[in-house]
């Protein structure tokens, strides 16, 4: 895996420039870890690298968006006027990227201690 694609991959899903993100770079190096450490072998992670960098990044973003999320309400309500915004916080559009890159590698990955292999 490439933590500096990660990372770059990162910056761009959260909209963040690269001074802006450093602080949050961290967060890139604790998903290419978990990821590496999940993929069922080396041979994986060079094959399917691209696949495991996305979500690897997807991952960071999530964490990302997690450890910023305001909070905010998805309505507000004002007397008779009701505010309803998209329905989707950042984080749920964060989650729903995360997911389907996820998909992509799902495969390669080992499910605790105990993993598929051909014979």
């Amino acid at each position: 895996m490439d933590s500096f694609i990660v990372y770059l991959r990162f910056l761009t899903l959260c909209g963040l420039s690269e001074d802006d993100g450093e602080k949050y770079r961290f967060l890139c190096n604790d998903a290419v870890r978990f990821f590496e450490s999940k993929a069922k072998s080396d041979n994986t992670l060079n094959e399917y690298g691209s696949s495991f960098n996305a979500a690897a990044a997807a991952y960071a973003a999530l964490n990302f968006e997690l450890l910023c999320s305001d909070g905010s309400p998805s309505s507000f309500k004002a007397g008779d006027v009701t505010i309803a915004l998209d329905g989707k916080s950042s984080v749920d559009r964060a989650r729903a990227y995360y997911n389907a890159m996820l998909e992509d590698i799902k495969p390669h990955l080992i499910d605790g201690d105990f993993t598929f292999e051909a014979v």
